[in-house]
């Protein structure tokens, strides 16, 4: 049985190890940069609100920690929610690939590393836009 769909590609097709992980650095990349967009999206979408507070007072960095608050907040729930479900996903999705089981298994670096790039590509984008 093997525990990695990585491990019967490589073992049962042949491909190569290097496909797999320029796959896996491309699909960090794009998840990078969609992060760093939604990270920008609050401060270009509520510019007018944002501008009004400026102008009241409100300082630049007060707005932009409250946006990145805001942020690790619904990083960190969705995170858990995600974790919350994977047992029900994992039976859900227990496609055999190539005839052979695959579980959906947990692995602390992800558990932690995906949600804390996924922050800081969202903090860069919000730290990078205008936001009043």
């Amino acid at each position: 049985v093997f525990k990695h769909a990585a491990d019967i590609l490589i073992e049962r097709l042949g491909v190569p190890r290097s496909s797999l992980v320029a796959i896996a650095i491309s699909l960090a990349l794009i998840s990078s940069v969609g992060s760093y967009v939604i990270g920008r999206v609050p401060a270009v979408l509520s510019r007018d609100r944002l501008s009004v507070l400026h102008e009241q007072g409100l300082a630049k960095s007060r707005i932009k920690a409250s946006i990145l608050i805001f942020g690790g907040a619904a990083t960190a729930l969705g995170y858990l929610a995600i974790r919350a479900c994977l047992p029900a996903l994992s039976a859900l999705l227990g496609a055999p690939v190539l005839y052979h089981p695959v579980s959906l298994g947990s692995d602390p670096v992800l558990d932690v590393g995906t949600p804390a790039f996924v922050f800081l590509f969202y903090s860069i984008g919000v730290l990078a836009a205008d936001a009043a």
